[in-house]
Order: C-alpha cells, then sequence, then structure tokens
C-alpha cells in the first residue's frame, strides 16, 4: 500500500452491526490496514468484544462497543419492525451525543439503517451494502432506503447485482461497484492435493438460515448417497449468527430421516479457513442469495474446484465450467450430478481449480479492491456539500 495517497479525510467513524467472521466483517479487516496506512483515525461502533474486535484493535482502532447494534433473526414481522425501531432510537441516541467535528466521514457497513442517521454530523456518508436482503423485504427495504437517501452522499456495492437492484428499490445517489477482494495470503501456489482416495472431502460454509440454502444441501447430499458414493461433507459456521433455530431443527430432522448422520458434521465458524479449504477436495455452496459470495472466491485462490447455485452476485465471480460450475437454483439433483462429475473427471477438477485461481489473482486482489475504496473514501469531501 502506498504512502503517498493524498488523504482529504483524517478522523473516520464506521457504523457496523455485524459480528464474528462474516463478509462484511472480513471486507473491514482488510480495509482497515490501508486505511491506517493513508493517515486515517477510525472510530468504529461496534457490537461486542470478539476475535474481529480483537484484529481491529490491532491495526489502532478505537472501538465504542455498542450491543444493541447486533443483529437478531426475527421470523416475526411485528418484531423484527420492532427490533429495527428500537435499534434505531438507541442508535440514534448515541450519535447524537458526538460533537460536531467529532468526524470528518462516516461508513455504514449496511444499509439497515434510516431514520437515526439524521442524528449524525452533517458529514459525507458512504453505505457499504454487503447484501441482496433489501431487495425482497421490499415494503420495509423501500421505506428504509427512501429515508436513508436524505442522508447519504453515495453507495458502494460489493458486486453489479447489488447495484442494479439498489436502483431497482429507487436509489438515486450515485452507486459505485468495487468487488471484494481476497487476501493474498490465499495465493500460495501448488496447493492442490489429490482426493482421498476413500473418501471425498466436500465443504460447505452457511449458517443456519433459510436462503443459505442448508436444506438444499441436505437434498444434495440425499442424492450423493443414493449414487452409492463414499463422501464426507463438513459445515463450517454452522453456529454463528444469525440463527434460526427452527429452521437449524428441521435441517438436523431431514438429515436423520434419510440417514445422513455419519456423512455430515456441523461445525461453528472458524478463524482459519484456508486451513479448512487445503483439507478438502471441493467447496459447495447452495446458496439461494448471494451479493458476492466470499468464500467462493477464496476457495478459488486456494485452487479448491467450486460448485455454486448461479443466484445473485456468483456468476460475477465464476465462469461456469470454465473457473467453476454453476447450477440452476433449486436444482439440487444437477447440483449431485456436477459433485459425481468432478470425482470421475480429475482433468476437468484440475483445470476449474487452476483456472479459479488465476481468475481470482486478476481480477479478486484484496490490495487492489482495498485501493479503490480508500479513492472513493477520499472523494466523499467533495460530496459533502449534497448532506442536507
Amino acid at each position: 500500500m502506498s504512502n503517498e495517497v493524498n488523504v482529504v479525510l483524517k478522523k473516520l467513524v464506521i457504523i457496523n452491526p455485524w459480528v464474528g467472521k462474516t463478509g462484511p466483517n472480513t471486507f473491514l479487516c482488510g480495509l482497515f490496514p490501508g486505511l491506517t496506512e493513508n493517515g486515517y483515525q477510525v472510530t468504529i461502533l461496534y457490537p461486542t468484544l470478539d476475535d474481529i474486535a480483537l484484529e481491529l484493535i490491532s491495526y489502532g482502532c478505537e472501538i465504542i462497543y455498542l450491543p444493541f447494534l447486533e443483529r437478531e433473526n426475527f421470523r416475526n414481522p411485528i418484531l423484527k419492525f420492532a427490533d429495527r425501531l428500537f435499534t434505531e432510537a438507541r442508535l440514534a441516541n448515541r450519535l447524537f451525543s458526538f460533537s460536531p467535528n467529532s468526524f470528518d466521514c462516516c461508513i455504514i457497513n449496511t444499509e439497515i439503517f434510516s431514520l437515526s442517521l439524521s442524528f449524525l454530523p452533517k458529514i459525507p456518508t458512504l453505505i457499504v451494502v454487503h447484501s441482496l436482503s433489501f431487495s425482497y423485504h421490499t415494503v420495509l427495504s423501500k421505506w428504509v432506503i427512501k429515508l436513508q437517501q436524505k442522508f447519504v452522499s453515495k453507495y458502494l456495492a460489493v458486486s453489479n447485482i447489488v447495484k442494479t437492484e439498489l436502483v431497482n428499490i429507487g436509489v438515486t445517489k450515485p452507486i459505485e461497484v468495487v468487488h471484494n477482494g481476497v487476501n493474498e495470503s490465499f495465493f500460495d501456489a501448488n496447493l492442490l492435493k489429490p482426493p482421498s482416495a476413500e473418501v471425498f472431502r466436500i465443504l460447505c460454509v452457511l449458517y443456519p438460515v433459510p436462503h443459505k440454502g442448508a436444506h438444499l444441501l441436505v437434498e444434495v447430499l440425499r442424492s450423493l448417497k443414493l449414487y452409492n458414493r463414499e463422501f464426507q461433507c463438513k459445515v463450517i459456521g454452522w453456529h454463528s449468527k444469525p440463527l434460526d433455530k427452527c429452521y437449524a431443527k428441521a435441517v438436523k430432522n431431514a438429515i436423520n430421516e434419510f440417514d445422513l448422520e455419519s456423512n455430515i458434521s456441523f461445525h461453528s465458524a472458524t478463524s482459519d479457513i484456508k486451513k479448512e479449504l487445503l483439507s478438502c477436495d471441493i467447496l459447495l455452496h447452495p446458496s439461494l442469495t448471494e451479493s458476492f459470495g466470499y468464500i467462493l472466491a477464496e476457495a478459488m485462490a486456494t485452487e479448491v474446484p467450486v460448485i455454486a447455485f448461479n443466484t445473485g452476485g456468483i456468476p460475477e465471480i465464476i465462469q461456469n465450467r470454465t473457473s467453476g460450475i454453476l447450477i440452476e437454483a433449486y436444482n439440487c439433483m444437477a447440483m449431485a450430478n456436477a459433485v459425481v462429475e468432478l470425482m470421475d473427471d480429475t482433468e476437468l477438477r484440475l483445470s476449474l481449480a487452476k483456472n479459479g485461481r488465476k481468475r481470482i489473482l486478476a481480477n479478486f486482489n484484496a490490495s487492489d479492491k482495498v485501493n479503490q475504496v480508500i479513492k472513493i473514501i477520499n472523494s466523499l469531501s467533495s460530496d459533502s456539500q449534497d448532506i442536507k
């Protein structure tokens, strides 16, 4: 990272409701070294002291802990709405306590806040949108997006599909697109190992909410078992938040019903996903909505072949049958057939792995993406007159 960047903004505040090893937090941890090297003094509003917080502190970040920021998963729309209003009210009270000269710029690492932003000092504000959830939570999302635009200078979308959906929902402020990037530590050469002679090792990274597709994963594994294939599927992140307990129970019941207990294991999130990737033969990704897909990019960087549903921003990363395999959403049998194909076709598996690494190295390098984001942050100073 160059130290010759002309830094305009110095005091930066970031509002972040995410905890644990999530895509938005991976974005933050990748961004912070670049910010500090470019002379930014960073304060972050963060829910709790966890491994992510400790990493941010190691970069010299000041953290203000606000436990109420942590997102909860409510199925009941009334409870969801009430929780959002309560969070907005408490955040507004905290923002109101800042003096007008506390910060020069604000980054909001989510699109879920609106009314509380009116209590920010009148400074350039960037909203980073990591999710596509706003596109299907239509009524509440449209209301939130409409209100928040009064207080926002511009948006940063992590993929082209996110920008498209923001425009569709009514965003009129400028929208920049910067894809997420993969840390260079994932780009070690000669990573690929031949598959296990006895058991094919499948890795899946997801948490228990319906749109991440654990129920579809069960259907895929059921089909593999019908093929009489020997495999072991390791699920990472299962105990992470947000957590839908009813959904998790339903998934476990389906596993028992289809006699898959010996083929699948569930584990908490890990601080060393690279180690897990180096121990698997393929990454299977049954998510039904994905704004980008960090784990896909990380797997490709470590030369792990990937199979995913063709949804959201995933086709912006994977070139079908060149750097990975894309399957029509919900087509579990086709996904199972793709797994069997990679089990049997070593040449294809090696080709996808090599091409995947090349694609990520050429197009999704974290240092390049950080430089792009910092340029956007610097440009916010010219947008200050747009804040009303």
